[in-house]
């Protein structure tokens, strides 16, 4: 008892000194106080055995559970809400979060409560679905409910196998500044080598830093309250670039991209992404197709969303006249988002397939491909093969010269969650052994990083193909992982993953690659671009680098065995040869270049961000998990 009392008196203690003499009201958000009695001070119901080693110094939160389907939460002691105060600045710094499944992650919030300690609310600080291993700055403007007498902060892991750790835990009561960017001259994607212009206001004294893929300060920018700072940036290198504050904290971004050049048969080309939002004003999508065009995302998969005023889609119609004025390609998925309630049930009613005759008809010259519903395994494999069937003989004698696109089967190991009657191959299998061949012009498959690898799941479906002799394109119209907006160190390991996964699918016989998502969803913050269409990350510049790297080849040979710890890709086009790099090993690998059988030539290498340099073929090359390509000229040979 007199220990208990003793540990409250003192967070008591720490709480009205902080709130007298200092903005932060945080007690001891560094955990570097001494433990009381084998908890942490400040988080009384913490044990000790939740410290680890911190950002900075030997202490901080660290939390671990194994449980996928488990929450872990830590809640930290009542923080006192000074009188009058309405808002509160919140910021700390996570690292090592993994999703396994589901929309949860690690998940930073501030819980609100009365003088009676009754719940009023939360407002999440910071949620992220995958951090790699390293600390990163989080920081939030929170307004507090009517009512607030005292806040708690929460730190936990929702449905995540993994870890995560919190340090320097900030609750202030005054503007920790904000910085306002305004650019000049472009849209923050830019053409590698122009120039950028921005200017910069703040509320307080600060500076600002840019940040290139490297996490490299390439400028540091002092900004004074009231008087804003214009910056010129001549002559952009290729890549990412972000401001952030001092600790790497996010404020705004910018990339520099090398356009892709457009393919001669735009139906060639082996890039694409899925965007979803048709409805969406002109100049957003103008900005939206530009982009497309710039990176080489030349297939652009989008959903039909029917209503009953088909015959005046002003936005479809400009959108996918804005695409092939780009030299784009569509393709158009069907699927019961707003159908009519006169269509249900959807599989194969009259009125679904009239919607298929009409679209089909109606776009006949414009969009060639359409595919058969998504991720059709969450019903029964019978069922979907009537309305495959029915769909492609709707399809052809509307339009003779449509390629029928099969669903995307969702290679989910989730099937309780994501509703899935059938794993992804198995699936198909039964879908063979009914005769969708006959009713197909091209298969179709999805998958995702927490759920397999690649060669896993490709390698199983690529064994029913065989199995059955199908010999027709096999497309991959959805693959992605989390790349938050503000969260640098996941979108470096997004960038990284796009170009591995988008490489081994096409080493693997997959025709067509398509990245999920091109604009970030509400839900999912997998896009390339922000949802304002505006912002990119760094898996757009990755992207970039790949399509102008790849298309036109064709994948020939894993040179040395393609054996870990050195993954090499060979891939040929016309008067260039395109080897892709990267280790498995911690910490990287030496690669002896003249062990890869490099054809004669000038070698250029070329980075993931697009930044080249010329290399000696007998050099040796630091190869680590960032992808990197070899480029041979081979003109004449």
């Amino acid at each position: 008892m007199k220990r208990e009392g003793l540990r409250v008196i003192l967070t008591a203690l720490l709480i009205s000194v902080t709130t007298a003499f200092g903005a932060d009201l945080m007690p001891n958000g560094g955990f570097e106080a001494a433990p009381v009695d084998g908890r942490i001070v400040g988080w009384s119901s913490v044990s000790v055995d939740a410290l680890g080693a911190g950002r900075q110094s030997e202490r901080g939160l660290m939390i671990s559970q194994d449980d996928s389907g488990g929450v872990l939460a830590y809640v930290s002691d009542a923080v006192a809400v000074p009188e009058g105060v309405r808002t509160l600045y919140a910021s700390g710094f996570v690292t090592n979060a993994k999703r396994v499944g589901g929309e949860g992650g690690l998940v930073l919030s501030l819980l609100f409560f009365d003088a009676d300690d009754r719940p009023l609310g939360e407002s999440v600080i910071e949620k992220t679905k995958e951090t790699p291993d390293v600390w990163r700055k989080v920081r939030a403007e929170i307004a507090l409910p009517e009512g607030t007498h005292h806040v708690r902060v929460s730190f936990k892991l929702d449905h995540v196998n993994g870890a995560g750790g919190l340090d320097d835990v900030v609750l202030d009561t005054e503007d920790f500044g904000r910085v306002s960017v305004a650019f000049h001259n472009y849209d923050h994607v830019l053409t590698a080598g122009n120039p950028v212009r921005f200017s910069l206001t703040s509320t307080r004294s600060t500076t600002v830093c840019v940040r290139d893929y490297d996490d490299r300060i390439v400028r540091e920018i002092a900004v004074e309250p009231g008087r804003p700072a214009a910056v010129v940036m001549e002559n952009v290198d290729p890549g990412i670039y972000w401001l952030t504050d001092t600790e790497g904290a996010y404020i705004d971004v910018f990339a520099s991209v090398v356009p892709v050049p457009k393919p001669a048969d735009s139906e060639q080309s082996r890039f694409g992404v899925h965007y979803g939002y048709i409805d969406r004003d002109p100049s957003f999508v103008k900005s939206l197709l530009d982009i497309f065009e710039k990176i080489g995302a030349v297939w652009v998969r989008t959903n039909t969303n029917f209503d009953t005023e088909r015959e005046s889609w002003p936005q479809r119609e400009a959108f996918i006249d804005g695409m092939r004025a780009r030299g784009l390609q569509s393709l158009t998925f069907f699927e019961d988002y707003n159908f009519p309630e006169a269509a249900k049930p959807r599989w194969s009613s009259p009125l679904t397939l009239e919607l298929v005759a009409w679209y089909a008809s109606h776009y006949r010259g414009r969009v060639r491909y359409l595919e058969v519903w998504n991720e059709a395994n969450g019903n029964t494999v019978e069922e979907y093969f009537a309305f495959h069937k029915a769909f492609h003989q709707t399809v052809k004698a509307a339009n003779p010269e449509a390629q029928v696109v099969q669903t995307g089967i969702a290679s989910t190991s989730f099937l309780g969650e994501w509703g899935m009657k059938y794993m992804g191959a198995e699936f198909q299998d039964r879908l063979l052994e009914l005769g969708c061949d006959r009713y197909t012009d091209v298969y179709n498959l999805h998958f995702y990083p927490w759920q397999w690898q690649p060669e896993e799941i490709i390698g199983q479906f690529m064994a029913v193909y065989r199995r059955h002799g199908v010999s027709k394109p096999v497309w991959v119209t959805e693959n992605g992982i989390a790349m938050n907006l503000t969260n640098l160190p996941q979108q470096r390991a997004g960038a990284e993953y796009l170009v591995r996964s988008a490489v081994t699918c096409l080493s693997l016989g997959i025709d067509k690659y398509f990245w999920f998502i091109a604009l970030d969803h509400p839900v999912w913050d997998f896009g390339l671009v922000a949802g304002d269409a505006r912002r990119p990350k760094a898996g757009l510049v990755a992207y970039a680098t790949a399509a102008r790297m790849l298309d036109g080849t064709d994948f020939v040979s894993r040179p040395s065995g393609g054996t870990a710890p050195l993954q090499a890709f060979r891939f040929r086009g016309e008067n260039r040869e395109v080897f892709v790099l990267w280790s498995d090993r911690p910490g990287g690998v030496e690669a002896d270049l003249g062990t890869l059988g490099l054809p004669v030539g000038e070698i250029t290498a070329v980075d993931l961000m697009g930044r080249s340099r010329s290399v000696d073929r007998n050099a040796k090359l630091t190869v680590t998990a960032r992808p990197q390509f070899l480029v041979i000229k081979t003109v004449g040979r």
